[in-house]
């Protein structure tokens, strides 16, 4: 609805996989919480196949340990669940725009 070409992953382990088949992507908005593997092991790995790569972390859990780590390594944002369209929208456009 937005306009961006949007993939999406049942879980870190496909999302590094589909980051690895489109290295074009720009942005990844990750959940704290997946199957496999957690939102900071899934940061890493991604940040590890493309160090430009934009991540914005969404959780509705307060996770205030794991959420500074993230942030210190290069996290570009924070969106709080539940949201709506326009906090995504703003969300997503404040890392691409920089």
């Amino acid at each position: 609805m937005l306009g961006y070409d949007v993939f999406r992953a049942e879980g870190g382990e496909k999302a590094l996989t589909i980051l690895r088949e489109n290295p074009s992507i720009e942005l990844v908005v990750l959940d704290m919480l997946m199957p496999g593997m957690d939102g900071v092991e899934a940061f890493t790995e991604l940040k590890t196949i493309s160090k430009g790569l934009k991540v914005i972390i969404s959780s509705g859990f307060s996770a205030k340990d794991q959420m500074a780590e993230i942030l210190v390594k290069g996290c570009n944002g924070f969106l709080a669940k539940p949201f709506n369209l326009v906090q995504l929208s703003t969300k997503v456009r404040q890392p691409l725009d920089t």
